[in-house]
């Protein structure tokens, strides 16, 4: 089948009509095709998919494997996060680990999450006391710029991406280990309590810091989410 279509994967809308123009300026005769939920894409028949090339960012659904068997040209997703932390949430994780780098990664889409061919990277450095929702930020610009650079391949050319010789890194990021981390005992050093804020305390990847006294359930609110550390750095 001849190389028709680009399937757009994405269920975030902040900037998804910048990725669909890109999308389009570098391949002007192919069908842009945006797909925001798992509905839409399971009702795309494997005549569709078999002349399409997928391309998956700020996007959360996970595609089926016997979608991805189907799609001709390829799928790629772009990961907010360095090969060093595939999963959930990476700029929570690099914050509470203190990171001086991180970056974004774009792969070869398969049926495991973050675990396909690495096609391209691009790291930063990170400043000092950065909170979670300043990194997502700073993250989700990088991304951007990735993806401006792969696009004229990946929209243009039939042929699939070069592969670079990186490799995942073996610890990846839970929701369930981010949700852990949140859940802050009464005893917890002012050091600790200070790093899990920064790191969770913005929301950023689902989860809020909680603490359990006596049977009751406290929650940490702040205004914009954030926490009073890194109030400043997120306005």
């Amino acid at each position: 089948m001849v190389f028709t279509r680009i399937i757009l994967l994405s269920d975030e809308l902040s900037d998804v009509e910048e990725v669909r123009d890109t999308l389009q300026r570098c391949s002007p005769t192919r069908e842009i095709l945006l797909i925001q939920n798992l509905g839409q894409l399971t009702r795309l028949g494997s005549r569709t998919l078999s002349c399409s090339r997928m391309v998956s960012i700020f996007n959360s659904m996970i595609v089926p494997k016997q979608t991805l068997d189907l799609i001709g040209y390829g799928g790629y997703n772009f990961h907010l996060g360095p090969p060093n932390y595939p999963g959930w949430a990476p700029p929570c994780f690099a914050v509470y680990n203190r990171e001086k780098q991180f970056g974004v990664t774009a792969h070869v889409m398969q049926a495991r999450v973050d675990s396909g061919p690495i096609v391209g990277v691009k790291m930063f450095d990170v400043p000092a006391a950065h909170c979670a929702a300043k990194l997502f930020k700073q993250a989700m610009a990088a991304l951007l710029e990735l993806f401006e650079e792969i696009c004229p391949r990946l929209a243009g050319e039939e042929q699939p991406l070069s592969e670079l010789p990186i490799s995942w890194g073996t610890e990846r990021c839970l929701r369930s280990r981010l949700h852990e981390l949140c859940q802050i005992s009464p005893s917890i050093s002012q050091e600790e309590l200070e790093r899990r804020m920064l790191a969770f305390g913005c929301r950023v990847g689902g989860g809020t810091p909680t603490v359990r006294l006596h049977d009751y359930r406290f929650t940490h609110v702040s205004a914009g989410g954030c926490s009073s550390q890194c109030n400043a750095q997120c306005k």
